[in-house]
C-alpha cells in the first residue's frame, strides 16, 4: 500500500505554464498524485538545467508545472516503491522529474512538492547538502543513459573497473553532464579525453580527465585521433551541434565506433558508415508517453524503462557512498522568482561552469513605495 505522512496539503506553490505560454508562480497549484512507482518529496532546493531554457512554443503545456532537478524529504511513497522497501518516509533524496509534461501536469520539479520516479530517487549521503543534491539528478541520468544505454559500455565496470584502460572522448567536459561523465568513466577505468576552453582545464582535471584539448584549435579532432593511434571507439558529445559532431567524427578511429549526443544530432554530419550515431533524452527513462514535438515526443519507450531498472541498482550504492562529486553549485536568492530570472541568465549565456540552485521556501521581498 502507499504510504504518506499525515495532513499533506491539497494545493501548493509552483511555477506553472499560463495561457500565454509563459511561466508564472501559482499559490494554489494541485498536489501531484501518489503514483504507484513514484515518491513525493517536500522540496528544499531546485536546480536549473539548460533544457529548462528550451521549454518554449510547442514544448509548453498550459497548466503544467516546470523543472526537472530537485532535492528534499520524502513525504509519500507509491505502493510499488513502498513494497521494495528501499526508500522510507523522511529520507533525504534528490531526483529528476518530468518537467513541463502536459500529460502529467503535476509532474514538474519547480514546486513545493514534487513527484520523483521511485527507482531513480537517489538517497543523499548524510554529508550532502540539499543545495548540492538539487544539482545532481539530471546530470547522472543523462550520463548513465549515454554511457551504458547508447554507447553500451558494460554496467559491470561500475563494480569492477577495466584492467586495461580504454579511450573515450567527452566533448564539452566542463558542462555539468561532462564533469559527471568524466568522473564516472574514470572510476570505470577509462582514459578520459576531453575538450574545453583552456580556463576550464583545472576544472575537468579535478574530475579525472587524463588528456585535455582546446576545441578552438583547428586541428583538435586530428590531434585526438593521433593521440589514440587512430583507434578511438567512443565519443560522448555534451554540446551536440554541427561543429562538435564533426570534431567527434574526426577524432573517432579508422574502424569507426559509436557517437552519442545529448539531443537530436544534425543528420548531415553523420558522414561515416562505420560510426553509429545516437542521442539520448533522460526523460525517456521512465518509459511513459511524452507529449513534446517529434523527435522528443514518444508513446513510451519500454526499452528505456527496462534499462532504468537495470542500471539504478548499480548507481544507488555509488551515490549513497558519497564518492560522486557535484558540479560547482551557485545558490541564487529569491526562490521561484529568482529562478525565473535565472532562466533568462542561461538563455543569454551568462552562466558558465556553474549550476544554479534555488531554495524553495525563499521569496522575493516586495518593495513598497513610500507614501
Amino acid at each position: 500500500m502507499a504510504l504518506s505522512i499525515p495532513n499533506l496539503p491539497q494545493t501548493q506553490r509552483a511555477v506553472v505554464a499560463n495561457d500565454e505560454l509563459d511561466f508564472s508562480i501559482q499559490d494554489n497549484f494541485p498536489m501531484p498524485p501518489i503514483a504507484d512507482d513514484c515518491v513525493i518529496i517536500k522540496t528544499e532546493y531546485v536546480g536549473l538545467n539548460p533544457v529548462d531554457t528550451k521549454m518554449v512554443g510547442p514544448f509548453v503545456g498550459v497548466g503544467a508545472n516546470y523543472g526537472i532537478d530537485c532535492s528534499g524529504t520524502v513525504v509519500a511513497i507509491g505502493k510499488d516503491i513502498a513494497a521494495e522497501g528501499r526508500i522510507q518516509l523522511g529520507d533525504r533524496v534528490c531526483g529528476a522529474c518530468d518537467g513541463m509534461e502536459a500529460l502529467r501536469p503535476q509532474s514538474g520539479a519547480f514546486a513545493e512538492y514534487a513527484s520523483v520516479d521511485g527507482i531513480m530517487a537517489l538517497k543523499m549521503p548524510d554529508d550532502m547538502s540539499f543545495e548540492v543534491g538539487a544539482g545532481m539528478p539530471l546530470r547522472i541520468a543523462t550520463s548513465v543513459m549515454a554511457i551504458f544505454h547508447s554507447l553500451q559500455l558494460p554496467m559491470e565496470l561500475l563494480k569492477t573497473p577495466a584492467e586495461q584502460p580504454f579511450d573515450i572522448l567527452v566533448y564539452g567536459g566542463a558542462t555539468s553532464t561532462g564533469t559527471f561523465a568524466i568522473h564516472l568513466l574514470k572510476r570505470m577505468g577509462a582514459r578520459v579525453i576531453t575538450t574545453c576552453s583552456p580556463h576550464s582545464n583545472d576544472l575537468v582535471r579535478s574530475y579525472g580527465a587524463d588528456e585535455i584539448f582546446d576545441y578552438h584549435e583547428p586541428t583538435c579532432g586530428e590531434d585526438i585521433r593521433a593521440l589514440t593511434n587512430n583507434a578511438l571507439e567512443y565519443a560522448l558529445d555534451c554540446i551536440t551541434e554541427e561543429g562538435t559532431m564533426k570534431l567527434c567524427y574526426q577524432a573517432l578511429g579508422r574502424c569507426g565506433g559509436k557517437y552519442v549526443g545529448l539531443e537530436p544530432y544534425p543528420e548531415q554530419c553523420a558522414t561515416r558508415r562505420t560510426v553509429r550515431p545516437d542521442w539520448v533524452l533522460a526523460t525517456h527513462l521512465r518509459g511513459l508517453p511524452i507529449s513534446w514535438p517529434e523527435p522528443f515526443g514518444t508513446p513510451g519507450k519500454d526499452e528505456c524503462a527496462d534499462f532504468k531498472r537495470a542500471i539504478w541498482p548499480y548507481m544507488n550504492p555509488i551515490f549513497e557512498s558519497g564518492e560522486l562529486k557535484s558540479h560547482p553549485i551557485r545558490v541564487e536568492p529569491d526562490g521561484f522568482e529568482g529562478l525565473l530570472d535565472g532562466v533568462a541568465l542561461l538563455r543569454k549565456g551568462k552562466v558558465r561552469g556553474e549550476k544554479l540552485v534555488y531554495r524553495t521556501a525563499d521569496r522575493r521581498e516586495r518593495v513598497v513605495a513610500a507614501p
